[in-house]
């Protein structure tokens, strides 16, 4: 037997052994958005798509309310809806017996609203130390959240917080100061944000009103 001969069958006979699925179909699966933030009861739109010119079977799994919109033979697009906490849609195709999937992040999340200041004492005498709050009554995910704490443009503290249960929270940050002369003639304020940019949403900002001490 010729080299030639001999390379040509010690090649094929690693592929028989090494490589026994290299002559299967491979195919993608494919969803948009992967991620995104919706409001409590909220509803989207979900693409299912994928590379198999023509599939078996395919679709979208979820346990919430779903309605097939419009469908060819590789892709189907959905609306989801009444998303009431964090979920994870999945879609899905078999080709040639051989089943592929992708996951679709869902967040729920309420937006800072309403933010709440509060300074304690308000009449402080210049030396004497007082406390500045802000509250945030209802608000998700807080894991997502800052608060800013204000002095005219200053920052004096901002607080994050940690990864909570899926569901509305308050969230409270609170600084300790001392009076100075110029505290009379100086604002304070709360700035809250929730930066859903990592789920697939938008930054939503807050300011509280802003007050003085007496």
């Amino acid at each position: 037997m010729s080299s030639f001969g001999y390379r040509t069958l010690t090649v094929a006979l690693f592929t028989l052994i090494c490589c026994p699925g290299s002559d299967e179909k491979v195919f993608e699966v494919h969803v948009r958005p992967k991620k995104l933030a919706v409001e409590p009861k909220g509803s989207l739109e979900v693409n299912c798509s994928t590379t198999c010119n023509q599939p078996e079977v395919g679709g979208l799994e979820t346990s919430l309310d779903k309605i097939l919109l419009d469908e060819q033979a590789q892709w189907k697009h959905y609306l989801v809806s009444n998303i009431s906490h964090d979920t994870v849609l999945q879609c899905h195709f078999t080709c040639s017996g051989k089943q592929e999937s992708m996951n679709s992040n869902v967040s729920v999340y309420q937006p800072p609203r309403q933010v709440i200041l509060t300074l304690q004492p308000t009449l402080v005498a210049v030396g004497k130390s007082f406390t500045i709050e802000c509250r945030v009554p209802t608000v998700e995910p807080l894991d997502s959240l800052t608060l800013f704490l204000f002095r005219g443009n200053e920052t004096l503290h901002y607080e994050t917080f940690g990864k909570a249960a899926p569901a509305p929270q308050e969230a409270t940050a609170t600084f300790n100061s001392t009076a100075d002369r110029e505290d009379g003639h100086r604002n304070f304020s709360c700035l809250a944000v929730l930066d859903l940019m990592s789920r697939g949403g938008n930054i939503f900002h807050k300011h509280s009103a802003p007050k003085m001490l007496e």
